[in-house]
């Protein structure tokens, strides 16, 4: 893991290994607030494209760059409570958290 946060960080590994813990998690969150302005861009760059393919009919509300995001799509996902959920919504994710058995019979 190491080896990842010193390429990711710009860092030697001495550097990287002199950094306190508030260091750390300062550069941290300079890197996530990096890679989440990238992913922006591509998202931005994809819903401009796909807002000139769309079908308005089929698809009246443009796409914005939100729907071109993985990360914001897992955090709504992670911030959802069940409150907040439809009972298909929580069936579904039951269904997929606890997937059926099979039931073996013993004929012994």
């Amino acid at each position: 893991m190491w080896a990842i946060g010193v390429y990711d960080f710009g860092l030697s590994s001495e550097q990287f290994w002199d950094l306190t813990p508030p260091q750390f998690a300062a550069l941290s969150d300079r890197h996530d607030d990096r890679n989440q302005r990238d992913e922006f861009y591509s998202a931005n760059v994809a819903s401009i494209i796909a807002n000139c393919h769309r079908d308005e009919k089929s698809r009246p509300k443009p796409y914005t760059p939100k729907d071109f995001m993985p990360s914001y799509a897992a955090e709504e996902e992670a911030q959802a409570t069940p409150g907040d959920m439809s009972p298909d919504a929580i069936l579904t994710y039951l269904k997929a958290a606890f997937p059926p058995r099979e039931v073996k019979e013993d004929h012994g």
